[in-house]
């Protein structure tokens, strides 16, 4: 293992002077595993990024380093190094060099140059340099935006690859209704996002989220607003995000009302949400929204709007309803 250490300007405002490098190299000598980090938030003072690569070349290097420096605005920061070592063919060469985001709390953003030097020559082995941006969360309102795909500006970094990776949204599968046929309960299936990203999906808090004016969910905590809020499970299969209910609640067989407690009225526990029998026309045409909040690597917020609308009643009246019960007299 190599091992390194760091050199930092005390003030970090002052410009250290660029080493005057031969630029010529072959890049082709070095096969990089790759080693992505990132995005950070600034509140890192330091880390430690490893790297691992294998020297194809036929030549022997003695005294050989590798240097990783940040600069912003053409000012160098910071400069961190590794101890020599020598370098033959075919040697596979595994080290770290401390990374300061630290330093760029300030900065949106900040370019890092990762090289591979022969202290004997002075010639550059390897040279490659990118650009680093901190966590960016985005507002992702597709409907409203008119946008179906959001794209951050980077999600993570590979610096002896020289490589970024973005983090992308694509919610051209989504609907904004709920697929409903039958006035019975609500249904989120077809609620699917495309996330591409180099890292799992990770999120906060989802909800289904109501304003309940008509006191449809009585038995559901509100905000003073009348917010009433469904918890959603997100799973990930692939590059396929899906929602669930996840929240436990109790309803009642025969009139579908529910609480979010166990009661008399409301005995049978169930993850669904269920509509009360005879509330179809109160509810047909109105506006829940989905809200997901800290989404993904750049703890991005999504919010969108679906309306409920369904053709028939599973149980109720008997001119709009699938089954319903007709009185009479008995022949």
């Amino acid at each position: 293992m190599i091992k390194k250490f760091a050199l930092i300007s005390p003030l970090f405002i002052f410009c250290l002077s660029s080493f005057d490098f031969d630029t010529s190299q072959l890049l082709d000598r070095f096969e990089f595993n790759k080693a992505f980090y990132g995005p950070f938030d600034g509140s890192e003072e330091e880390m430690e990024m490893d790297f691992n690569y294998r020297y194809n070349g036929i030549m022997h290097f003695k005294k050989v380093y590798e240097i990783a420096e940040y600069r912003y605005n053409g000012m160098s920061y910071a400069r961190s190094y590794t101890d020599y070592h020598d370098l033959e063919p075919k040697d596979r060469i595994y080290g770290s060099i401390t990374f300061y985001p630290g330093l760029f709390n300030n900065f949106n953003n900040f370019d890092i140059t990762f090289r591979i030097i022969t202290d004997e020559t002075y010639e550059v082995l390897y040279n490659t340099s990118l650009t680093v941006y901190k966590k960016t969360p985005m507002i992702m309102e597709p409907f409203l935006d008119g946008k179906t795909i959001y794209t951050s500006v980077n999600n993570i970094f590979c610096i002896p690859r020289g490589e970024t990776k973005n983090e992308i949204f694509n919610f051209s599968k989504i609907d904004d209704s709920f697929p409903n046929k039958e006035y019975y309960e609500l249904d989120i299936s077809n609620q699917i996002i495309t996330y591409d990203c180099s890292k799992t999906f990770t999120y906060k808090n989802a909800y289904l989220c109501f304003y309940d004016s008509m006191n449809i969910f009585n038995g559901f905590r509100k905000d003073s607003s009348g917010l009433v809020k469904f918890p959603l499970s997100i799973t990930q299969n692939g590059k396929t995000l899906s929602f669930a209910f996840s929240g436990e609640q109790y309803v009642n067989p025969h009139t579908l009302i529910m609480n979010t407690k166990k009661t008399k009225n409301a005995t049978v526990k169930t993850s669904r949400v269920y509509l009360p029998v005879g509330k179809k026309d109160e509810l047909e045409g109105q506006i829940f929204f989905i809200r997901i909040l800290e989404a993904g690597v750049n703890k991005s917020t999504i919010e969108y709007n679906l309306t409920y609308y369904s053709t028939n009643n599973l149980f109720g009246y008997c001119h709009n309803s699938d089954y319903c019960v007709k009185g009479g007299n008995a022949n």
